[in-house]
Order: structure tokens, then sequence, then C-alpha cells
């Protein structure tokens, strides 16, 4: 039976040699505690020496040395000190505690803010070294992602990066200077080219527009210019504003000059020329010389000398 004490026991700086503290299996009540009071928690899982801070029971932890080896786990805890509640004995006081999730969402955001420059370095987890937490430099960072001029991009997969056009600012207009990227098919190998070498390259010179077609769209609508080649191939007849050709006519929806420095018909049968209900004329290019009337069949021919004479 316990030996009871009505006032305090003072031994004068004496040990107190192999002494035990209360065990139990839960914190003592009756009577209530007073702040200093000590107890042993026997309870399995447990196995923790207590003492009473005035308000709450604190577990004193044990040396981390002495302690079961595990691995952590989402929702396990971690014990801290609030320095907040512990002014004048920071960092003294372990006495809470927080999810192992919320500390490493908050933790971050309470380092101090600097500037990145060449030799830092950042924390990483090695896939390929058994998740291994090990640190590397920013120098090497941005050398994996941005690979080199020739590599393609970073994906999921082979940590190469991607450029997403798709949210790129976009621009109505490009000058021959601008730069475009392309894929020289030597697997996957991206260059830069100019847009007017882009143009000009023999890449272009075979180009399927709409499968060959170009319906109700006009060609230089806005700036006109020359269309050069040795072939016009029309599967049927080829119109130029109102002028008609076809395979053995020409037809014009107004009248038609056509104008030469010199103009010579060569045909091995006959050349007829002939004019409905008007006049097939002829001039040096200021008076005419030769008048055929096809109403009134009459044929007039002057003398460029005697210009007042037919």
């Amino acid at each position: 039976m316990a030996i009871e004490f009505y006032s305090s026991i003072d031994l004068n700086q004496n040990e107190l040699q192999y002494p035990v503290v209360h065990v139990l299996g839960t914190a003592p009540s009756s009577p209530s505690a007073v702040q200093g009071q000590l107890y042993f928690d026997s309870t399995a899982g447990d196995k923790a020496l207590y003492f009473y801070n005035g308000s709450a029971w604190i577990r004193v932890a044990g040396q981390v040395a002495a302690q079961t080896t595990d691995t952590i786990a989402s929702g396990d805890f971690v014990s801290f000190s609030d320095e907040s509640e512990d002014a004048g004995s920071e960092g003294l006081n372990i006495s809470n505690k927080i999810t192992i999730d919320n500390f490493i969402t908050t933790a971050p955001a309470l380092t101090t803010a600097g500037t990145i420059a060449d030799g830092d370095s950042i924390l990483f987890i090695d896939a390929n070294d058994s998740n291994e937490t090990k640190k590397e430099t920013l120098a090497d960072l941005v050398g994996v992602i941005a690979g080199t001029v020739t590599t393609t991009g970073l994906s999921d997969a082979n940590s190469v990066l991607k450029l997403d056009i798709q949210n790129m600012t976009g621009i109505t207009a490009i000058d021959d200077a601008d730069l475009v990227v392309v894929d020289d098919g030597a697997g996957g190998t991206l260059r830069k080219i100019t847009r007017a070498n882009f143009i000009e390259s023999a890449a272009l010179d075979s180009i399927n527009i709409d499968g060959g077609a170009i319906d109700g769209t006009a060609i230089g609508a806005n700036s006109h210019s020359t269309i050069k080649g040795t072939t016009i191939d029309a599967t049927t007849d080829f119109t130029i504003d109102g002028l008609v050709l076809t395979a053995d006519t020409i037809t014009n929806d107004a009248a038609l000059t056509v104008v030469s420095t010199g103009l010579t018909f060569n045909a091995s049968l006959d050349i007829a020329l002939s004019a409905d209900g008007g006049n097939v004329t002829m001039d040096d290019g200021t008076t005419t010389v030769f008048d055929f009337n096809t109403d009134d069949p009459e044929l007039k021919i002057m003398d460029d000398a005697q210009v007042a004479n037919w």
C-alpha cells in the first residue's frame, strides 16, 4: 500500500535512485492533475512518459534512435513546437502535431523568397534509384527540359517539352524575316527557317490546294501580279474577264483589241475575217487604209500617201 505524504519531501539535493514513475493505462484524473505531475502510459503502442502542463497531458517523446523504423504515409503526423505559444521557451515544448500532407503543402510557402541563379539546386525523387531524394542543379534541369535546338518537346513519357500552339498569342500578319519551325523528318528534328525561305523553298514546288481546285477564290484580287507557266489547261472554257478561250475559238463580250508591234496570221487553210453588221477595217495607227463594209459590200483601199483618195 502506498504511503501518503501531505507535504513536500526535500532530499537536500540528494539523488533519488532507481525511482519508477507512476505507471497507468490512462491519464490519472482523481485527484485532479496538477501542473508538473508525471505518469507513464503503459498502453501498447504508446509506452511513453507524460507530464501535466496545467491544462493538458503532454507526451514526452523518446529518442529518435530508439524509435521503430517505419515508412511515412499520407495521414501520418509529425510533432512540432508552436513558437507563438512558447514565448520565452521556444523549441522546448513540442506539443503540437500536423499531418505530413499539410506539412508538405504549407511548409514551402514559409520559405524565404529568393532569386534563382546558375548553380542553385532543387530536390527531386529519382525514379531510377528506388525513389531516393536527390538534388540537381537548375542548369542541368533546364538542359533536360529545353533539350537542344534539334530536339522535340517535353512529354510525360520522355521528359521532352511540347509546344502548346493553341494557347499562343495569335498574329494577323507575318514578315519575310519572321521564323517558322519545321520538322526535317530526321527522327523529329526541329529546325528554324524564315518565312521568305519557307515560301521560296523547293518543298513548295508542288502544292495541292483544295484537292487541286480553288473554288470561288479570286487570285490576286487585292494586288494583281503575273502568272508564269508553259501551259494553262482548262477542262472546259477558259475565261479572262469576259474573254473566253476554247480549243478553237476566241470570243469576247465587248469590242476586242489586239495590240502588237507586229501581227502575222499563218494558216495552212483559209484565213477568214467576218463582221456581223459592221465593217472590217485596218489602219496604220492613225488613218484607216482598209475598209470592207459587210452590210453594203464595198471594199476601200487607200494609199497612205494619198490620205484623201480611196
